[in-house]
């Protein structure tokens, strides 16, 4: 998952895309969205969070702190903010430092405009 998490912060880093969280983006989900945050990209909605911790072996289980080290480095050049980062990488599988919607919006994230919640999940038959 590790992988994929990097290749869409690739992704990200790379193309002029917002990227929207409206809940939880935990793991490497939040590459992307880290990257997103750090190129003013990202918008959050009020339950939003991004939560981080060390990449970890799928076989065994076993943290793999020179990778997530190394993916730190990676994100970092692709613009994603430090705290985060730091936080990803002394933080052991199984646990999760979180990132809530105020402390995203005090590190640049923009909050989603009221009325957008429409275009997310359609128009409400109320």
């Amino acid at each position: 998952m590790a992988t994929t998490g990097m290749m869409l912060a690739d992704f990200v880093s790379r193309w002029d895309k917002r990227v929207v969280i409206t809940n939880r983006c935990n793991s490497s989900c939040a590459f992307a969205a880290l990257v997103a945050l750090g190129q003013g990209k990202l918008w959050v909605g009020p339950s939003a969070q991004i939560g981080v911790h060390q990449v970890y072996d799928n076989d065994t289980g076993v943290a793999d702190r020179l990778w997530t080290e190394r993916a730190a480095k990676i994100l970092k050049r692709y613009g994603a903010p430090k705290a985060p980062l730091d936080a990803m990488v002394r933080t052991p599988p199984g646990t999760l430092v979180v990132f809530h919607e105020s402390q995203l919006i005090d590190m640049g994230a923009a909050a989603l405009p009221m009325g957008w919640w429409w275009w997310l999940f359609g128009e409400s038959d109320e």
